[in-house]
């Protein structure tokens, strides 16, 4: 074989397998999904102390504006 058919044969397989990989990585959990439906109160639970959140995460924003004097409308 040539070896420029070698090198595209090699290129075309890791190109392949990289794009089998990242197929595979985005596919994400399969989940059950159910309808939601209205009844009633199975359980009701009671408790005591802190609830502690999995992750924490900080939310902001940046706002931009201008600041006048009342009347100074433009």
């Amino acid at each position: 074989m040539k070896p420029i058919i070698k090198w595209s044969a090699l290129v075309a397989a890791v190109l392949a397998v990289a794009a089998v990989g990242l197929w595979v990585s985005q596919r994400g959990a399969l989940v059950q999904v159910v309808p939601v439906v209205r009844g009633a109160i199975a359980q009701a639970v009671v408790a005591t102390g802190r609830m502690n959140a999995p992750a924490r995460m900080d939310i902001a924003a940046e706002i931009t504006a201008t600041v006048s004097r009342p009347g100074d409308c433009r």
